[in-house]
């Protein structure tokens, strides 16, 4: 079975569940998949020796191992059995289920109560006889532990979950935003259907389609720039296309070409206008990026990571922290809302990318019949694992990798988290305000202080088993979360949406009503009902246009992010005057050293004179 570590909280279908990526026997061992640029420090490492090869039949006997050797011929009677019975597929997969659990969950540490965890379910395990029976019993276990976090996936759940490991997409690689689409959904009932909504999102005049290539993807290496409107796919207008039929349009095959006709603005002589643009697009293979990155105002970069979980999500960050370090005057806002957190590899490198010195995380994980502390330490050049050696809890192994601090140690950060912020976005985020290097800004985080292992199964199936608690620095979290240093809640503004919304249906179903008066009203009372008519047009005008304004800020400047924006550029501020103090104090110390060093020349010259004038006095 191959397993990884992860580090993840389920939050409905979107988040899924959160790969963590660790090595499959030991924390203490990882080394490839954490990207850290080699230490200049020696590394602690163990000696290992090959296994002897596996017998055969051609061998000579010499070079059997010697328990083999005494079975053969000293006690035939116990020679191992060459072929074991076949198991049916069902009761395999419950079978390694369990065998998974035990060897893994950290609530299984005591010996008597994992023997017995699996001779009860080895018993239900060897009734079941088909592969639901076998899934049933499988989550069945999983309740029974009482864990929050233990996952069971069958294969369609699995593929899913491979695809946000795997961020690698074929396509033109463009995100799209349909403008208007929220002002579609104002109007709808509550419980209108995804399915319903999807149909009317199409594209007319007003309600345009626009697309956002990713860098260095294929669109982008073609030509396509943000903010270019799409007219045509393959010559054909998307006017009255609903958006999944234009996705749809462009996807193809790698290797297959699409022409795309956008409108763009260009700058021509004394002004800009917009005009139409033919862009071939060859589709490819492209990684849809996790991190996004934008300017504000006041020198504020704003890094934004969907999530821990995919290969160069990690990658991407440092990329980013790079860039926000050239920055002069700079402040950093990494954005971890509604992330649901991924791989701990992953979150250690973030951290020590903006961390000089201290604790990163502490894990308590199982060791077959203990639980046991390792420590991840950032020092000066390094990050630095150490763990309890074997079975002598007082012998410590040490592991060292080498690590390079991006930012600036002055560099003001401010890190955003809400409710859905869990895991590994929770580490990140705790570790920087425990050590003090970053302010948080929004909401109490979710409160998922533990790990999970990721176990793959036969029959496609896979499975995600707490194996240990961690702790930003050395605090606990599980069940309390992050509480931030600045809370601010969205809530205000969801709330002002809801209100209009339904403000918006009421005038709605006013205007139809209206409407159907105005075609049955009488000469007497058709003005009056024209009058009516035309105050509600202008009423819901009114409350879309103050739907607007929230989405306008939700989408580009909401309370949360706009409160961290100042938080950053106080802390500049404070940082600024404390390095401006420092300087001063610094250059009041060398002051005072220069003129105690110029008096103690004064003085040793004044002992040469009176030292030169005795001599000669006594050579006269």
């Amino acid at each position: 079975m191959k397993t990884v570590y992860k580090l993840g909280t389920h939050l409905g279908l979107v988040l899924g569940l959160l790969l963590l990526g660790a090595p499959r026997d030991s924390f203490a061992q990882q080394s490839s998949s954490q990207n850290l640029p080699p230490s200049t420090l020696p590394s602690a490492s163990a000696t290992t020796t090959a296994p002897p090869p596996a017998p055969t039949g051609k061998m000579p006997l010499t070079k059997l191992p010697v328990i083999e050797q005494l079975q053969r011929n000293i006690f035939p009677g116990t020679a191992p059995k060459t072929a074991e019975a076949e198991v049916a597929a069902p009761e395999k997969l419950a079978r390694a289920f369990i065998e998974a659990t035990a060897a893994l969950h950290f609530t299984l540490t005591d010996y008597q109560v994992r023997e017995a965890f699996k001779t009860k379910w080895n018993a239900r395990a060897a009734k079941v006889t088909t592969l639901d029976q076998a899934d049933d019993l499988n989550l069945e276990i999983i309740e029974s532990l009482g864990q929050r976090f233990d996952y069971y996936r069958k294969p369609v759940a699995v593929k899913s979950s491979n695809t946000r490991k795997d961020p690698k997409v074929v396509g033109i690689g463009v995100a799209v935003d349909l403008i208007g689409a929220d002002a579609v959904v104002d109007g709808l009932s509550e419980d209108a259907k995804p399915e319903d909504v999807e149909k009317l999102m199409t594209i007319t005049a007003e309600r345009q389609f626009v697309l956002k290539p990713f860098k260095n993807g294929p669109g982008a290496r073609a030509g396509l720039l943000k903010g270019d409107v799409l007219l045509q796919v393959d010559g054909k207008d998307i006017l009255g296309k609903t958006r999944m039929e234009v996705i749809s349009s462009i996807k193809g095959k790698e290797g297959t070409k699409v022409e795309l006709t956008v409108r763009r603005k260009m700058w021509i002589v004394m002004g800009f206008v917009e005009l139409p643009v033919k862009v071939t697009v060859e589709r490819a293979v492209y990684i849809a990026p996790v991190v996004h990155v934008q300017n504000l105002a006041d020198g504020v970069t704003h890094i934004k990571l969907d999530h821990f979980m995919a290969e160069n999500a990690w990658v991407e960050f440092a990329e980013a922290l790079t860039e926000a370090a050239k920055v002069k005057d700079g402040k950093i806002i990494v954005d971890l809302r509604d992330n649901g957190g991924g791989r701990l590899d992953h979150a250690i490198n973030i951290v020590a990318g903006m961390l000089s010195e201290g604790t990163i995380v502490t894990l308590r994980q199982r060791s077959v019949d203990t639980l046991v502390k390792v420590h991840y330490t950032a020092t000066l050049d390094a990050v630095f694992t150490t763990q309890p050696a074997g079975w002598n809890a007082s012998q410590i192994h040490y592991s060292a990798m080498g690590r390079q601090l991006l930012v600036p140690r002055t560099m003001p950060i401010v890190v955003l988290i809400n409710e859905n912020s869990a895991s590994a976005s929770e580490l990140t985020a705790g570790c920087l305000q425990f050590h003090k290097r970053a302010i948080v800004v929004g909401q109490n985080s979710h409160g998922k202080g533990v790990g999970q292992r990721v176990v793959e199964l036969p029959e496609g199936r896979e499975c995600s088993i707490t194996t240990f608690y961690f702790d930003p620095a050395d605090r606990p979290i599980d069940f309390e979360g992050i509480a931030p240093d600045k809370e601010v809640s969205l809530e205000p503004t969801y709330t002002s949406i809801k209100e209009l919304r339904g403000e918006l249906r009421a005038v709605l179903a006013k205007i139809a009503e209206t409407t159907k008066k105005l075609a049955d009203a009488k000469d007497a009372d058709l003005q009056k009902v024209k009058d009516e008519l035309t105050a509600l047009e202008a009423s819901e005008k009114g409350v879309r246009a103050k739907l607007l304004v929230l989405h306008t800020e939700l989408r580009e400047d909401d309370a949360q992010l706009h409160e961290a924006r100042l938080q950053a550029v106080k802390e500049f501020e404070h940082i600024s005057k404390e390095e401006a103090a420092k300087k001063v104090q610094r250059e009041g110390q060398m002051k005072k050293k220069l003129e105690q060093w110029e008096k103690e020349k004064k003085e040793r010259e004044d002992l040469k004179k009176k030292g030169a004038g005795a001599s000669a006095t006594s050579a006269a």
